[in-house]
């Protein structure tokens, strides 16, 4: 399947390392965050300033990103919030992305980082939709 210009939002874009890179690539992507100073880095997707948590672009987009530390927050409500508000933005046909570490991941974590023509990083991928009897 050909992937060029399927439609992303990044949760949480920070300084949009990688939004920039979807949008590099020919997606659209609008991105989101709540502090200004980090959209402010952001230069090839659109941006929104909000907080996740009450978010309602009005729009749905064949990924979600919800990358970063977002969905390590020791909130369980935080994060079954973080959720919903993935699946109110995602298409019947897309995903969400969730970047996530276990517990322990933080205190192991060594201090390197690889790049491979763009972002690379290790993923695991959970194909589940608990949100979706909600």
């Amino acid at each position: 399947m050909d992937s060029r210009g399927r439609s992303a939002t990044s949760k949480g874009a920070g300084t949009g390392r990688i939004a920039d890179a979807l949008a590099t690539m020919g997606h659209p992507v609008t991105a989101v965050d709540e502090s200004p100073e980090m959209l402010a880095r952001i230069k090839r997707a659109e941006t929104v300033r909000a907080t996740i948590e009450g978010l309602a672009l009005g729009s749905l987009f064949d990924v979600v990103l919800l990358a970063s530390h977002l969905i390590n927050a020791p909130s369980e409500a935080i994060r079954a919030t973080f959720l919903q508000t993935c699946a109110r933005h995602v298409r019947d046909t897309g995903c969400v992305v969730i970047q996530q570490h276990p517990p322990g991941w933080f205190a192991t974590a060594t201090a390197r980082e690889a790049e491979s023509n763009g972002p690379a990083t290790r993923v695991r991928i959970r194909a589940a939709r608990p949100w979706a009897a909600h």
